[in-house]
């Protein structure tokens, strides 16, 4: 997944790609710290990163449910 479609999708049409396999749930959430880690020391949104866990959390997402 290029950064061009996260940039670009709603959170709706991402749960699609993730749904039709065309990106795993660890990705999504990878391309989302990425973007938190770039961005967050001008905005200082994020306080308390836990982003480690929220990869555990992607990875233990049970893909048989919608």
């Amino acid at each position: 997944m290029s950064a061009d479609i996260f940039d670009a999708t709603d959170a709706s049409g991402l749960a699609a790609l993730v749904n039709r396999g065309e990106v795993s749930p660890r990705e999504l959430v990878s391309f989302a710290i990425d973007r938190i880690e770039a961005r967050n020391p001008k905005i200082n949104a994020v306080l308390c990163p836990r982003f480690e866990r929220a990869l555990e959390e992607a990875d233990a997402v049970d893909r048989s449910l919608p």
